[in-house]
């Protein structure tokens, strides 16, 4: 008698990224939480190979058809069946590296796959190859830790190039010069020469803390530089590699989690254990210096049980399939916390609290992708200045700070219009309605004032209020007392 055998062959197919894919549907990160997002919100669980763990960065790759293929916590590389991968015992990345590893589809033969990873505290850039010709149990590892650059900064993303076909990895060099590494993979795969740009502020051996990404578009690329309290845009060529610096924005206390909104005009940095909005539609000093939100700031007692550095706490922002944002919350209460609309300004993006409840406390890092797996709009065009320029958040010789948005529902998250001077003082302020009705005035003289949004004990409606504040300027400007005039917008 004959018999039928059938075989089962695993094969998965890379195709050019073009629009949103499947390949971020599943995350892994924690110390064993899996993610899934086929559908909303996504379900988590905790299938996750006994052992894993990380601190900070992580990477997970699906199919085509958004089932989890690999996940790494830089140290060690896992198949969907929670095996270690032949030869992926001891990979070249850390589980304290901000972004210590990344995913990356060869581009030319659908059974490669590229893993690059970074040592923490200026340590190497590498890459292995797993190789799943034989199927994805059977998976292996090729060109173990082949070192391309021997020190750069714990930064990596990567973005497609102007031909579809490529997929452009982007590192931070420290050691020898201060230079962004830009290689090329496309079908002939990994060039190891890098396109060098010397642009931007240096990171120094120990000093290379914080996160980088691409606008989904591919034509910006922001760096958090935690050490030095900035944040770097750049424009970046999809043709050539290069890249220019646009502008740094300095007094961001220890920025780390960094993400664009989908249509790239937004840029989201938790920072000091805040979260921050910054608007880059006009790339002009004062347009983004007071076009800047505070979208949730954690309490001390909050971040106590988060990454403490230097008083302070951080997390990775990361983008999903659905054109979420999702960062975890305070340690504690084992979640994701949510902003649903990444586009729209203020209060108005859509913070939910405890959007997705995990099965355990999450830590700092959230899985890195290739940016164009998220192309939402690629109708944005930006009209980049000549000249880079700096945007200094904190108030320059005595000025005080005047916010331009306040949301005083009770949630303990931008209350209060608070004004506050460094080197100045406030000596009187009026606050007025649309009909001119004075809803708030003190003539105290402070360095700090503030107002809870209520007139007559009650909260005002929503609504756009003019101010006018005298304040005494510092003794270096003068010490002239002056009128300060503007509006602040209430939202509730």
């Amino acid at each position: 008698m004959k018999k039928l055998v059938i075989c089962f062959f695993y094969v998965w197919f890379w195709t050019p990224l073009n629009g949103q894919s499947l390949y971020s549907n599943v995350w892994v990160f924690g110390d064993g939480i899996k993610l899934d997002f086929k559908t909303t919100p996504p379900i988590a669980n905790s299938d996750v190979a006994t052992g894993y763990v990380s601190l900070e960065g992580v990477a997970s790759l699906s199919d085509i058809n958004g089932n989890l293929l690999f996940y790494t916590n830089g140290v060690k590389v896992w198949n969907r069946f929670n095996q270690v991968v032949t030869n992926g015992g001891q990979l070249l990345g850390n589980t304290s590296s901000s972004q210590s590893s990344l995913f990356v589809p060869h581009p030319g033969d659908k059974n490669l796959i590229y893993l690059f990873t970074i040592v923490e505290e200026g340590g190497a850039l590498a890459y292995s190859i797993i190789d799943t010709s034989l199927g994805l149990a059977n998976a292996s590892i090729l060109n173990l830790n082949t070192i391309l650059m021997p020190s750069v900064s714990e930064k990596i993303t990567a973005v497609k190039g102007s031909d579809p076909n490529t997929i452009w990895i982007v590192a931070h060099n420290i050691a020898s010069e201060n230079c962004y590494l830009s290689y090329k993979i496309n079908l002939g795969g990994l060039d190891s020469t890098p396109v060098k740009s010397y642009s931007g502020r240096s990171e120094t051996l120990g000093s290379g803390w914080g996160c980088m990404k691409f606008s989904s578009n591919g034509k910006i690329l922001a760096t958090a530089l935690l050490r030095e309290n900035a944040v770097e845009l750049f424009s970046f060529d999809d043709v050539t590699g290069n890249l220019k610096l646009i502008c740094t924005i300095h007094d961001i206390i220890q920025p780390y989690g960094i993400e664009f909104s989908n249509n790239g005009q937004l840029l989201y940095v938790f920072a000091d254990g805040s979260l921050k909005q910054f608007d880059f539609s006009e790339f002009e000093e004062s347009f983004i210096r007071n076009n800047t939100n505070e979208i949730l700031s954690f309490k001390n007692d909050e971040c106590s049980h988060g990454f403490y550095l230097g008083g302070t706490c951080a997390r990775s922002i990361q983008k999903a399939k659905n054109g979420r944002l999702y960062f975890g919350g305070p340690l504690s209460d084992s979640s994701l916390w949510e902003i649903t609309y990444p586009d729209l300004k203020g209060s108005s993006c859509g913070l939910i609290k405890r959007s997705v409840v995990l099965p355990q406390k999450t830590k700092f890092g959230l899985p890195n992708f290739v940016t164009s797996y998220f192309n939402f709009d690629t109708s944005v065009k930006y009209q980049f200045p000549i000249d880079s320029f700096d945007v200094y958040l904190k108030p320059l010789d005595g000025e005080p700070f005047i916010p331009n948005v306040f949301t005083p529902n009770g949630d303990r998250l931008n209350d209060q219009f608070e004004i506050h001077c460094t080197e100045c003082e406030i000596e009187g302020i009026q606050i007025f309605n649309r009909w001119g009705t004075v809803v708030f005035s003190s003539n105290t003289s402070s360095t700090s004032i503030k107002w809870d949004g209520l007139y007559s004990g009650a909260p005002v409606v929503e609504g756009l209020y003019y101010y006018l504040i005298k304040v005494k300027e510092s003794a270096r400007n003068g010490g002239a007392s002056v009128i300060k005039h503007g509006v602040v917008n209430v939202m509730q």
